[in-house]
Parts: structure tokens; C-alpha cells; sequence
């Protein structure tokens, strides 16, 4: 077949997007792959035309690199590769290898979109969340860096939390949280009563609130909903202590603050 003849013939196909054209290689070289590719139009209308683009540079790309890759392998001769557009807008993109007259194998990829509804163009709706139980996220912050810290996690991941509050030593009624004060003083050797009064607070006020308890430093960002799918995993009813073992060397069974870690209820109790 001729290459400005099949050309011209295809290039009309696609501009009305009905019949059918199939390309097959080593029949066409990469050159007239980019200029049929080029000068052929997809058909008018935001939803034809997103589909046939769609498909044409998917099935193009995918063409293009097989084309190139079959040329170099000793099978070239025994390899077929073809490349399909018909009347409902399906691509078919098949690969064929013939090792003699009795054997052969075939590899087919086939993508189909009806451009009848401009339902085609919306999104898939997104995955359920899996059902983890209630997530209470507690911040660690400081008088210091509450409002240079701490706010952040109230306009980024902080509401994506079942409940949401922020331990220091000094209530700020002005701040947009809840913000529980801890009688305890700031500093790095204070951390553990600190932490301490924290869960204390936790275990009386909130336990039955809650399935599962977060820590985050008021450093800390937290994509809740990895946070959830892996909580999904556990039942709050059993003593599940979740996080990153802060030092290996040393036998000990206690997670990394500052990268957070979650209890489950049972073993908040």
C-alpha cells in the first residue's frame, strides 16, 4: 500500500471518526507514523475530539516505542505489529509472532470510549475510605510557636481528623483550635511530663471519644487518609502501638515523636 494513498484515505476516516484504519508495521517507518500522526485531525466536538486525541496519542505513543524496539531484536522478521481505529472509537493495538507455520503467538491491547455522552469526560468518583473508627489527632506546641506552627495544621491536614487539639502549657482562647492547657513547663527536658499530662488528659476526657489516638509535633504533616487505610488494618480494642522505632541500637520499644505515632483506645486505657 501506497503511503500518501493510505494517507489520504485514513486522514478522511478520522476526520469523521467512522470506518475503520489499521497501520501495521514494519509497514510504515517511524517518520510516517509522526506525519500521519500530524496531519490527521480528530473530529469536531469537545467530547469526540477529547476522546480521538486521547486515544490517537495513546495508541501513537505506544506504536512508536514498540515499532522502535522491535526493529532492534533478532525476531524481526517473525514480528507483526498493528495498529487499529474503528467506527466506535476503539483502539486495538495487537502484536503478533510467528516462529513457524504451525506456531504462533499474539499479544493484543484494546482501549474502547464511546463518544456519544459527555459523560466520558467526568471523573471516576474516589475510592471509599475505608472504615477506620474516630481519629483523634493531639498536637504537641508551645506559647512559642502556636501561632507560627501550629495554625498550619489547622488550615492543611488538621480537619481531616475526627478531633483535633493542641496540648501546651498555656490555653490561647484567641487561637482557631482547641487548645488544652498542661500543667507542666515548656523546654526539651520537660517533654516527657509533658507527654505524660497529655495522655492523662487523654485518658480521662476522651477515651471513649475516640478509637484511635495520633501525636503529631506541631512540625509534623500527616496524610490522614494513608493514615486511616492503614488504621483499617487494626481494631482499636487491642493494644496496637503504631510509629517509628526511634533507635534501633537500643532495646527499647518506643516510638519517634517527632514523626508521630498512634495508640489505639485499648492501649491509651
Amino acid at each position: 500500500v501506497h503511503f500518501k494513498a493510505f494517507q489520504a484515505l485514513g486522514c478522511s476516516v478520522l476526520a469523521l471518526c467512522w470506518g475503520s484504519v489499521s497501520v501495521s508495521w514494519p509497514l510504515l517507518t517511524t517518520k510516517h507514523i509522526r506525519s500521519f500522526r500530524r496531519q490527521c485531525p480528530c473530529p469536531h466536538g469537545p467530547a469526540a475530539s477529547w476522546v480521538c486525541s486521547l486515544q490517537v496519542n495513546w495508541s501513537y505513543s505506544i506504536f512508536l516505542h514498540l515499532s522502535e524496539y522491535l526493529q532492534h531484536t533478532q525476531l524481526h522478521d517473525h514480528l507483526s505489529l498493528s495498529l487499529s481505529l474503528s467506527p466506535s472509537l476503539s483502539l486495538s493495538l495487537s502484536l503478533s509472532l510467528s516462529l513457524s507455520l504451525s506456531l504462533s503467538l499474539s499479544l493484543s491491547v484494546h482501549y474502547s470510549a464511546v463518544a456519544t455522552n459527555a459523560s466520558v469526560l467526568s471523573p471516576l468518583p474516589p475510592s471509599p475510605t475505608p472504615s477506620s473508627g474516630r481519629l483523634l489527632c493531639w498536637v504537641l506546641t508551645s506559647p512559642q510557636t502556636l501561632w507560627t506552627r501550629a495554625k498550619h495544621i489547622v488550615n492543611t491536614w488538621g480537619p481531616r481528623c475526627d478531633t483535633l487539639l493542641f496540648m501546651s502549657s498555656k490555653q490561647d482562647l484567641l487561637f482557631p483550635g482547641t487548645v488544652l492547657p498542661l500543667a507542666t513547663e515548656e523546654g526539651r527536658a520537660n517533654l516527657y511530663n509533658k507527654t505524660m499530662a497529655a495522655f492523662n488528659l487523654l485518658h480521662d476526657g476522651y477515651l471513649d471519644k475516640a478509637d484511635w489516638f495520633l501525636k503529631a509535633d506541631d512540625d509534623t504533616y500527616v496524610i490522614v487518609e494513608n493514615m486511616r487505610l492503614l488504621l483499617s488494618r487494626f481494631s482499636p480494642d487491642k493494644p496496637v502501638y503504631l510509629g517509628r522505632r526511634f533507635r534501633r541500637f537500643v532495646h527499647q520499644g518506643y516510638m519517634s515523636g517527632g514523626a508521630g505515632y498512634v495508640l489505639s483506645r485499648e492501649s491509651v486505657r
